[in-house]
């Protein structure tokens, strides 16, 4: 079923972690009346895929989820430029974490 009526309205914050920021967009999605937040859903989705490796490992084999879930933090702090900030780390030229 679709609705021809639907309208997408997009916020753009320029910003990986501000909640200040990020929150006065949802309100003001909201004030304009917006019914579903994209960016929740998202969110959602994204921690439950996540969340699935330990969760697995946990429940097929009986590996520890606390040594699962901080390695791969560890490989998502890695894994993604953006991240150095939100994982409040920088790397110096020498390749050592400051």
């Amino acid at each position: 079923m679709t609705n021809p009526d639907v309208k997408v309205q997009v916020n753009w914050t320029s910003t990986w972690f501000d909640p200040a920021v990020e929150g006065d967009a949802a309100k003001a999605l909201i004030d304009a009346g917006a019914d579903v937040i994209a960016m929740l859903i998202a969110a959602a989705i994204g921690g439950a895929i996540w969340a699935l490796g330990p969760g697995l490992a946990r429940a097929e084999i009986g590996v520890s989820e606390i040594i699962t879930t901080l390695t791969l933090n560890e490989v998502g702090c890695d894994s993604f430029a953006i991240s150095r900030t939100a994982c409040g780390r920088t790397r110096k030229a020498s390749g050592s974490r400051g």
